[in-house]
């Protein structure tokens, strides 16, 4: 997954893990992205990208604890 805390001026390296499938509210699976911001990615600055990769590992860890992402 993506590092919120990669140093200004690093790039921010995607999330996605190659396990593309959405659950009912469109969130990734694999990555833990919403469909948003997935589609975002691409033209996001780097400061987006931090917050992106940074809310995505947030659902990944509820996700894996707690087995739901959470509301």
């Amino acid at each position: 997954m993506g590092d919120e805390t990669t140093a200004e001026g690093e790039p921010v390296a995607s999330p996605c893990v190659g396990i593309c499938q959405l659950d009912q509210r469109s969130i990734c699976f694999g990555c833990g992205r919403l469909i948003g911001e997935i589609a975002e990615w691409s033209a996001a600055s780097e400061m987006r990208r931090r917050q992106i990769a940074g809310d995505a590992a947030r659902r990944q860890l509820a996700f894996e604890t707690e087995g739901k992402y959470p509301e």
